[in-house]
């Protein structure tokens, strides 16, 4: 999921680069999408002024997602409905270390602590 976020964050900003800096290029593609699609085409400085705004909207955006990529974390999975999440020293316990700790722990136990003997 990362590199094709990244990916799209790059082809934004190259875009936007040849917006900018390639203008020709930019409006031969126009071109010929008009002409395929059988509208004609003109080239004014209207479409100059635009492609250069669109190419700064295109890298500013670019820029401003692959900034945000790294503070992007990996939502936690919550645990299914009634169960918890054991953990030892800070770290998710293994499948084998959970089951061992659930039949260890008692689950049935109830009672202030000072009577549990806590």
């Amino acid at each position: 999921m990362g590199f094709i976020f990244i990916l799209m964050c790059l082809l934004c900003c190259g875009y936007g680069f040849v917006l900018i800096f390639a203008k020709d290029t930019a409006w031969n593609y126009v071109s010929w999408r008009n002409r395929n699609a059988g509208a004609a085409s003109e080239r004014t400085a209207q479409w100059d002024a635009n492609a250069t705004i669109q190419g700064v909207i295109l890298i500013v955006m670019g820029l401003c997602l692959l900034l945000l990529l790294p503070h992007s974390k990996p939502s936690a999975q919550e645990p299914p409905a009634g169960q918890t999440t054991i953990t030892i020293d800070g770290r998710p316990a293994t499948p084998q270390e959970q089951d061992y700790l659930q039949h260890q722990i008692p689950t049935d136990v109830k009672g202030p602590p000072a009577q549990l003997g806590c």
